[in-house]
């Protein structure tokens, strides 16, 4: 007897869409769906099997993946003001969502249902010029420019010169405005991304993550929100599984990471860099389920995690 195979088409499509709003700010969307067009077991020859597989390619197949970012990226336009053009300020913003098909031999007997998951990234980036700012004023640009060595011809022009009085060259003045200004320029960063996962969810995309309705899983949770009580309002609203046998955990994440950068110059041959960074981060997982016994859902083995890391100074 000839084995049974199950066939099947993928049907895969993937979008991608740009606007630029300004020239300083633009919005990017990306989304990428894996889906299946699934046909009945052994050969095509009855008009129910032909039926299901057209039924399937309208639906546009059974959906296993989905995953969509939006990244916004704004620069603050700094430099078309004389005042500020000294500084600079970048600001990133990316949000992702996907969502995961649990298994199909699974979804018929398990019923654990999907995961959806999201995420948030903030990025921000600056700089500050000082030795730009410094050189809006004469006196300060000709402290940070040292005057060129004179040739042999220079200095006997100029010892021939009559002595006519001249304003002082202001040596000293100009040495210690130097010193003063040693701090060239700082450049930092500072990221924030933050992470959710929520097992056991039961509704389907549609369009832009969203099930049929638009309300599942919700706007804020598609666009990145970290509200810790997605997982009570997905219970109130019936999206989640009622399997007692869900061991995948609820879980949080947030991170943290400053880093900045600066520059000191005493002297034109002296340079010293500095570097200042700090990291956090925490994770927060559950496993959230419902218990037959009480007809509820419970919060088992919750658990907090975190670490820290910084940079010191130990010149000392």
């Amino acid at each position: 007897q000839a084995p049974n195979f199950q066939k099947y088409f993928v049907f895969n499509r993937y979008y991608n869409i740009r606007w630029q709003l300004t020239k300083s700010l633009t919005i990017d969307y990306n989304a990428k769906v894996n889906a299946i067009i699934d046909e009945p077991d052994g050969d095509i020859n009855t008009q129910k099997k032909q039926d299901s597989i057209i039924n399937n390619l309208k639906r546009l197949g059974r959906m296993k993946y989905f995953e969509q970012t939006i990244t916004a990226n704004y620069t603050v336009p700094l430099d078309k003001f004389p005042v500020t053009n000294w500084m600079g300020l970048e600001y990133r913003y990316n949000v992702g969502y996907s969502w995961r098909a649990a298994p199909k031999e699974r979804a018929d007997t398990l019923k654990l249902g999907n995961v959806i998951q999201n995420s948030r990234d903030q990025a921000f980036t600056g700089k500050l010029d000082f030795l730009k700012l410094y050189n809006k004023w004469k006196f300060l640009k000709e402290a940070n420019t040292p005057k060129k060595p004179q040739t042999a011809l220079e200095k006997a022009k100029s010892a021939k010169q009559d002595t006519v009085k001249r304003p002082p060259d202001l040596f000293a003045l100009k040495g210690i405005a130097r010193l003063v200004m040693s701090l060239r320029n700082v450049t930092g960063s500072y990221n924030i991304t933050e992470g959710t996962i929520l097992p056991g969810f039961i509704p389907s995309p549609v369009m832009v993550g969203m099930g049929s309705g638009f309300n599942a899983p919700g706007w804020d949770f598609v666009l990145g929100g970290q509200d810790p009580n997605i997982r009570y309002r997905a219970r109130d609203n019936g999206w989640l599984s009622t399997s007692s046998k869900l061991t995948t955990a609820f879980s949080q994440t947030k991170s943290r990471d400053l880093n900045v950068k600066g520059t000191l110059e005493p002297f034109a041959d002296m340079k010293i860099m500095l570097d200042v960074r700090k990291t956090t981060n925490n994770t927060y997982q559950e496993i959230f389920r419902y218990d037959p016994d009480n007809s509820r859902f419970n919060s088992l083995s919750p658990s907090l995690t975190g670490a820290y890391k910084i940079s010191m100074l130990t010149i000392n």
